[in-house]
């Protein structure tokens, strides 16, 4: 077995992308935020159904953040896709849970969760000293 030179290799590094916007708390940052998940997603060669789920989701908690939460700083996105599953954060400084609400297929409004339960592969809310992050991840490869 030859070894000469092996103690001059490095090790391979995986790099796990990222990504992190800060939104300010009007209607506008969903829009920001579906259009900065959709880039994050192409530029990791994520592409069909699964792109357009994921940008449903991260809509739907953003703008949750923003409509039902009592805070007043910035909503923070954060993306990482850690192989095949992405995992998607949005924190904001409110102390207010969400709440799973049970609607009808008729409802305009209140099926966000709903749709995270339903579309996201898992899904939880971390209550942190200055706030809150609902989390999900889903398996886009």
């Amino acid at each position: 077995m030859d070894t000469q030179g092996a103690s001059n290799r490095q090790p391979r590094r995986h790099t796990i992308p990222t990504a992190t916007a800060r939104l300010p708390r009007i209607p506008g940052s969903a829009n920001t935020a579906r259009r900065f998940a959709a880039d994050f997603l192409a530029s990791s060669g994520a592409a069909g159904m699964v792109v357009e789920d994921v940008v449903l989701l991260v809509s739907e908690v953003v703008s949750n953040a923003i409509e039902h939460t009592d805070g007043a700083g910035a909503v923070q996105l954060d993306l990482r896709l850690d192989g095949a599953v992405l995992h998607v954060a949005v924190s904001d400084d409110s102390v207010q849970l969400p709440e799973l609400q049970n609607r009808d297929g008729k409802a305009h409004r209140g099926r966000g969760l709903q749709l995270v339960e339903m579309l996201a592969d898992e899904w939880g809310v971390r209550v942190r000293p200055d706030g809150k992050t609902v989390w999900f991840e889903l398996t886009v490869a």
